[in-house]
């Protein structure tokens, strides 16, 4: 009996790690609860997800929380985007539309809120999912994203290379 699970960017996050802790994940063994560090690294990418929204909104934007894997609306902003596919499925934490002067088409950046002060080689590696799989459900391949760490700092990072290597 096989059951399909969802390629997701923790599972990609942990394949890069460890080939066995994938597996594990894939097999959707529940394992220990998360160690406190992570929780608290959880708790302030949320308060960092929040600040950032909060700035966009102040700037002027139009915000949409969207949970739908279609992306329609007129918003600036989507936030807690659903991207899916057959066999893959990311939540970007915020799209944000780019310049919407120069171009009638719907073509948005992907943005990761992450609750470190520093970027790591997971994160860019994630973020990097979650553009190819925005490019695989809506046919625009993001040259940029966006990591937004703990505090605030926006570190713009290149995503053909990274793509490349998924």
């Amino acid at each position: 009996m096989s059951e399909n699970y969802p390629i997701t960017p923790d599972l990609v996050e942990a394949y890069g790690l460890c080939k066995r802790k994938a597996f594990l994940l894939l097999r959707s063994d529940s394992g220990d609860a998360l160690h406190e560090y992570l929780r608290i690294l959880d708790a302030q990418a949320a308060s960092a997800l929040g600040a950032f929204v909060g700035s966009l909104q102040a700037t002027g934007l139009t915000l949409e929380r969207h949970p739908h894997p279609e992306l329609v609306g007129k918003a600036d902003v989507l936030a807690q985007a659903l991207l899916k596919t057959d066999h893959m499925e990311a939540v970007a934490d915020v799209l944000v539309r780019l310049d919407s002067r120069t171009s009638k088409a719907r073509h948005y950046e992907p943005h990761l809120v992450v609750g470190t002060h520093t970027i790591t080689t997971d994160q860019k590696r994630k973020l990097a999912f979650i553009g190819y799989l925005l490019a695989e459900t809506h046919s625009y391949r993001p040259p940029t994203g966006v990591i937004v760490n703990a505090i605030g700092r926006l570190q713009r990072i290149q995503l053909p290379k990274l793509m490349a290597n998924l």
